[in-house]
């Protein structure tokens, strides 16, 4: 074939890639671009500067999308070490090469892609902890005085449809995302800060919705000003109405429904993080699809969604993400999975030993960071808190103190300071521990500060932890009024799994007092409440356990 008719056919691969790009086929999309770069010689490739880069920039973008790590570093690699591309251009590619790394795992190496995208755009911010902890102490200080600072300032901004600036932005998300994932908070409230006094500057990009959305996990979690942090998100989502962005909307509505929880229902936030997958799957964002993923299953377990879907939904997505190496989403994800496996068929408790993980290779596993860990760990005192395995549950929860600080303002930070405080207040109660009853306490002080502040999935966990407290003090009067605002509350918000957590404990204190009626009564409806969430193995030892009173 002759060098035109080659070039011909070229133009065709490329057009049909094109058009496989925009309705999200990414895999037929790449191999139409990998087809067009091979019938082009190199001669025609350095010859036509626009082809070239629109070419190599394409089959990076789409072998992102597929996770195809090695084609990405090979096509990217020329755009960056190319004179002649674009800066823009480069600025994505770092973007997407740091995004992938990031998703893999490779923390440092994502850090390098995402200081020279910096150093390309020409956007400044700090490279260290102690500067970043400078600008975090400025920044905080301006949002306690005035929460919609950045509101205020991005009214009249004007809409800007550049890619240098948005690319740009991207990067500095990539930034706030490994410091929020490696628990350097600084940088996470820094490079968001970023993304949106640029956006005052240049104008409101899609990638100007992800930091709204993350500065209302800021006022949220750093601040505890949930009213704040949701008139962000709500302008974050105004904001995407503007753009045609799937992988902007993917990733605003993972960090939106971070600040949801602490206003609405857990329900309110399953929504938006399965909205959150699918819309990463059509924008071909396979790392914060998946972020959304493991977000979904933890917000079903705690809103006591069926573990009949759950377990469904776990293999199809957990299939997905090894597929895609996913490292931290995969370890998450089978956390949660093992966890559900346990409840419905046993024989482990809080042991995350089975059919779908072995604890050991994650605890042994090197260079995983502390975010898997942390999440197993609250796995395991959740497990234990409802199995009564209290002393287990103690171990784990004092352990784990530090590494659940990194979880600030996720669900799992929430649900942890619950579970814990039940299984210290347990422990307490059998062993008389004054040093496990002022743990409790901490954990207790937390929960009630959250609730006070609005947050309306705590409202039974509040009042299971008064009850348990009140019943180590032996104020039994209280202890029964609590536990029963525990059970209604529950019930209310459709917790079935906390509600009959909370029949359980009730029966316990009755046991104490020496009522087996009332105790066998509760133990009971615990496990008919067990078995309607589909926790069988769960439900039956409840069963049983009520059996062995007599009648």
């Amino acid at each position: 074939i002759d060098a035109t008719t080659r070039f011909k056919i070229a133009k065709v691969q490329m057009n049909a890639g094109m058009l496989a790009m925009n309705v999200s086929a990414f895999a037929s999309a790449f191999n139409y671009f990998e087809r067009a770069i091979g019938y082009l010689s190199q001669d025609q490739l350095s010859q036509d500067r626009d082809l070239r880069i629109r070419l190599f920039s394409a089959a990076s973008f789409t072998a992102a999308c597929i996770a195809n790590f090695a084609k990405l570093q090979s096509y990217s690699s020329k755009i960056i070490n190319d004179d002649g591309a674009p800066v823009a251009v480069k600025v994505q590619m770092h973007g997407l090469l740091s995004e992938m790394l990031i998703g893999r795992n490779e923390m440092s190496k994502g850090r390098y892609h995402i200081h020279q995208g910096l150093h390309h755009s020409g956007v400044k911010v700090p490279k260290h902890r102690a500067g970043a902890a400078l600008s975090l102490f400025q920044i905080l200080r301006k949002l306690r005085k005035n929460p919609t600072h950045y509101l205020d300032g991005l009214r009249n901004a004007r809409i800007n449809h550049e890619s240098l600036e948005a690319y740009t932005m991207k990067i500095l998300e990539d930034l706030g995302t490994v410091g929020y994932l490696d628990g350097s908070h600084e940088f996470y409230v820094v490079a968001n800060c970023a993304i949106l006094s640029l956006s005052m500057k240049v104008g409101r990009t899609p990638y100007t919705c992800i930091g709204l959305a993350n500065l209302g996990v800021i006022l949220t979690s750093f601040l505890g000003d949930a009213k704040a942090g949701m008139l962000y998100v709500n302008e974050s989502l105004e904001l995407l109405k503007q753009f045609n962005n799937k992988a902007a909307e993917c990733r605003t509505l993972f960090w939106n429904s971070l600040t949801t929880i602490w206003t609405n229902p857990y329900s309110t936030a399953v929504q938006m993080t399965l909205k959150g997958y699918k819309s990463g799957v059509k924008g071909g964002d396979i790392t914060m699809s998946m972020a959304n993923v493991g977000m979904l299953l933890l917000l079903s377990l705690l809103s006591s969604q069926s573990l009949d879907r759950l377990l469904n939904d776990a293999t199809k997505y957990l299939e997905q993400v090894i597929e895609a190496k996913q490292v931290l989403d995969e370890w998450f994800i089978k956390a949660m999975y093992q966890a559900a496996v346990n409840l419905r068929e046993g024989p482990n408790m809080s042991l995350l030993t089975g059919r779908i993980m072995e604890e050991d290779d994650l605890f042994q596993a090197a260079g995983l960071g502390e975010a898997p860990i942390a999440n197993a760990y609250g796995a395991k005192v959740w497990l234990a808190a409802f199995f009564g395995d209290f002393e287990a549950g103690v171990k784990v929860a004092l352990n784990a103190t530090e590494l659940w600080k990194g979880l600030r303002g996720t669900p799992a930070e929430f649900a942890n300071e619950y579970v814990a405080g039940v299984c210290l207040y347990g422990q307490a109660r059998k062993t008389r521990s004054k040093k496990l009853y002022a743990a409790a306490k901490k954990c207790h002080g937390r929960m009630k500060k959250w609730v006070l502040a609005g947050n309306p999935n705590g409202t039974g966990y509040l009042a299971l932890l008064d009850a348990e407290k009140a019943a180590f003090e032996g104020k039994n009067e209280i202890a029964v009024s609590r536990y029963a605002a525990a059970i209604v509350a529950n019930g209310r918000l459709g917790y079935s799994h906390d509600q009959a957590l909370s029949n359980v404990r009730f029966a316990e204190f009755s046991l104490e007092r020496g009522d087996a009626s009332e105790a066998k009564y509760r133990l009971g409806l615990a496990s008919e409440l067990y078995n309607e969430w589909g926790a069988s193995f769960l439900a039956n030892r409840t069963r049983e356990y009520m059996l062995k009173l007599g009648s």
